[in-house]
């Protein structure tokens, strides 16, 4: 069976590129795993990777409602790539949160089904 979910293909290339990018450039990581699955109400995209992880502070803020407005608002240090992650995630009514630890960090993006 076939899902189609609407999305703006340009949002959503540009987050699993920066996604993987991130991990590639920053996570000093061996693998990177791509997964997606069908949830109930949502596509959930997680990128896996097995690097150094990223600070528990700008973890706080990624896993907050409102994130990309948290960090205009910190002293946080994230690059452009990360500030187009969660703007666009935003704008296409979805959810990113952020799971993360010295052995890797795991994102999950959930992007509902129905706008």
């Amino acid at each position: 069976e076939n899902i189609e979910i609407p999305l703006n293909e340009e949002k959503f290339r540009t987050i699993i590129r920066n996604l993987v990018d991130n991990a590639i450039k920053h996570a000093s990581c061996k693998n990177i795993i791509v997964n997606a699955s069908l949830g109930s109400k949502s596509l959930v995209i997680t990128v896996i990777d097995d690097g150094v992880g990223i600070s528990k502070e700008n973890a706080d803020i990624i896993n907050q409602p409102n994130s990309i407005v948290n960090f205009r608002n910190t002293k946080a240090k994230v690059g452009l790539g990360t500030i187009f992650i969660l703007e666009f995630v935003e704008k296409m009514n979805s959810t990113i949160k952020v799971e993360t630890n010295q052995n890797g960090t795991k994102f999950i993006w959930e992007i509902p089904m129905e706008h």
